[in-house]
């Protein structure tokens, strides 16, 4: 049951605890505190994540005026999310073009100087990328390890891992999405960090977000690798087109029933996020109004959250 690692040599390279050179820097999700510590040595004594060369990848080297551009990372979608935005994980790891391709957009994404980023459309674009990259390549990860992995596994523990690097930094997930990208200071992955790292997380998100208030569609563009979360969207986000499909993304979850809203209840994702709902005039209610008609939808029960992996069958 599930995929076996041993009939493939290089998922097991790239699996592999300790796999960490000056040639690339690998993005784990194993526990293994000896991992972190090889990778927090490599970093502290000059080592960084290369491509091709002697010199780090650059902005001004893959990216055009608005920012990294994340062509790889579409080239993976085309090939590994199935039409109701679910991924073929199975394929991905039996595919060594595939896996070297993820490989390479963590390794970019490591040599980026994001501080070099400019304009509010292009930095969000950039920033939820950044999250759905690491998300569905960790994912991949766990499950060759272990084909029952779930994301609510040990207390949610997937998120938590400080192991994705991003310019040079090393976050978990929560503090991509809570901290860089709500801007959320109470939240317990941001409010308990050190005041340096908390005000290193907060200067990328004032650059980004200035005075804007936080665009709540930002909740249906984030794919979390569970069942009930909204789809993995099938192309890498851009700048330039950022407001529509954020915009798509939206109404095409809250016209499910099953996961958006419906006649049985509304995502858990509103009580997750519920100020940053309650913050807009009407609040929930006005917002889903807005994709569709209320009178449908029952806006006072939840639907149930399914954290099973969002695995597509083959």
């Amino acid at each position: 049951m599930g995929f076996d690692m041993r009939a493939h040599p290089l998922l097991l390279v790239v699996a592999a605890a300790g796999a960490v050179t000056a040639a690339g820097c690998t993005n784990l999700l194993t526990g293994d505190q000896a991992t972190l510590d090889e990778f927090a040595q490599f970093k502290a004594t000059g080592g960084r994540c290369e491509q091709g060369g002697t010199e780090p990848v650059t902005v001004d080297a893959l990216a055009d005026a608005t920012g990294y551009r994340f062509r790889l990372f579409d080239g993976v979608l085309t090939d590994v999310i199935s039409p109701l935005g679910r991924v073929y994980y199975d394929s991905y790891l039996q595919d060594p073009e595939l896996l070297v391709s993820g490989q390479r957009i963590v390794e970019e994404m490591a040599s980026l100087d994001v501080a070099k980023f400019t304009g509010y459309e292009a930095q969000l674009a950039f920033w939820l990328n950044a999250y759905n990259a690491s998300v569905l390549v960790a994912a991949a990860q766990a499950y060759a390890a272990d084909p029952m992995f779930r994301v609510d596994n040990n207390s949610f523990a997937f998120f938590d891992q400080r192991v994705h690097d991003v310019g040079g930094t090393l976050y978990s997930l929560n503090e991509i999405e809570h901290g860089l990208i709500r801007g959320d200071g109470d939240h317990p992955a941001v409010f308990f960090l050190p005041d340096e790292d908390k005000a290193a997380l907060f200067a990328l998100h004032d650059q980004m977000q200035g005075e804007r208030p936080l665009d709540v569609r930002v909740h249906f563009a984030l794919n979390c690798a569970s069942t009930s979360c909204p789809p993995l969207f099938p192309d890498a986000y851009k700048g330039e087109t950022l407001d529509d499909v954020l915009e798509s993304a939206t109404f095409a979850f809250l016209n499910d029933d099953e996961k958006g809203a419906g006649p049985d209840g509304i995502s858990q994702i509103f009580d997750f996020y519920i100020r940053d709902f309650e913050n807009l005039d009407g609040g929930i209610e006005g917002f889903i109004a807005q994709y569709r008609d209320i009178d449908e939808v029952d806006v006072f029960s939840l639907l149930p959250y399914d954290w099973s992996l969002n695995r597509a069958a083959p």
